[in-house]
């Protein structure tokens, strides 16, 4: 796969393995993709686009456990064209990592953005 940004290679990598999510076995983080927005030239910044949903008709709790060195500013829930719909509370609980809780319905898909800050961490480029 070739990317249009160094930068935006660096976060996928690194998103990729700082995010577990922890709750009800139902819930299932299905998708990790880079924002399709970001490739414009008028981009907000680098985003990152979480789906999640649930599998068996029932409803759970899960807890998304975000690195310390995954750099989010921001975390959004969207509709499923990525449209925002509010924005969620990003909790640092330790020096570990960052914390997004989330409620799930019957057969409820979420989507999630994380709007990430490229300047100042320790992300490679």
């Amino acid at each position: 796969m070739t990317f249009l940004a160094r930068p935006i290679y660096a976060c996928t990598q690194v998103t990729l393995s700082r995010l577990s999510p922890e709750g009800a076995p139902i819930i299932f983080l299905d998708t990790i993709k880079i924002g399709e927005d970001d490739f414009e030239p008028n981009a907000s910044g680098i985003t990152v686009i979480l789906r999640m949903y649930e599998t068996f008709g029932g409803h759970g709790f899960v807890k998304l456990y975000v690195g310390k060195h995954v750099p989010v500013k921001c975390a959004y829930v969207t509709n499923i064209l990525k449209d925002t719909k509010g924005e969620l509370g990003l909790v640092s609980t330790t020096r570990v990592h960052s914390t997004l809780k989330l409620e799930f319905r019957s057969f409820e898909v979420k989507t999630v953005k994380l709007l990430l800050e490229i300047e100042g961490s320790d992300i490679p480029v």
